[in-house]
């Protein structure tokens, strides 16, 4: 499960534990099948609006793309990655003027938003009670000088 090692910061003492959840081997400069795409570009067709219809607005923010992506594929549409549509994407930026602990408690907040909907309760179980354990650590890291993120 790639949320409960995050939630955990495995990558922070092993990065390449999360590389096939963030698409390393992926080649941006070609179309492909993805199972979801980012949520801050991307183009939907309008038949599936009217099929299954817009994002769930029940997340603040992160998932609500990965919940659409997955009820895309559920209804029986590919989701794709297509290199010719650009944007650009000021990564953090708007996060960035957010205290940390704050934004964490969206990404918390969304994540079990996510995992109650789409998996077994055990998972939401575990996940909600790792989430502790992960502030603990990351203590623990910026207490130790370990501060910052794993670059994704």
């Amino acid at each position: 499960m790639d949320q409960l090692a995050i939630v955990l910061k495995v990558p922070h003492v092993f990065p390449s534990v999360l590389d096939r959840y963030l698409c390393k081997g992926f080649d941006y400069s070609r179309d492909g099948q993805v199972d979801s795409v980012r949520g801050a570009f991307f183009m939907i067709r309008r038949e599936v609006i009217d099929r299954i219809g817009g994002l769930d607005e029940r997340y603040f923010v992160w998932f609500e793309e990965v919940d659409y992506c997955k009820q895309v594929k559920g209804a029986g549409w590919k989701v794709m990655y297509a290199p010719a549509g650009n944007c650009i994407d000021y990564v953090g930026k708007s996060f960035s003027q957010v205290p940390r602990g704050k934004t964490q408690r969206y990404f918390r907040s969304s994540m079990l938003k996510y995992f109650r909907k789409w998996h077994p309760f055990w998972q939401y179980l575990v996940l909600a009670a790792a989430w502790p354990f992960g502030m603990l650590i990351t203590l623990a890291f910026n207490a130790a000088g370990m501060k910052g993120r794993v670059k994704t």
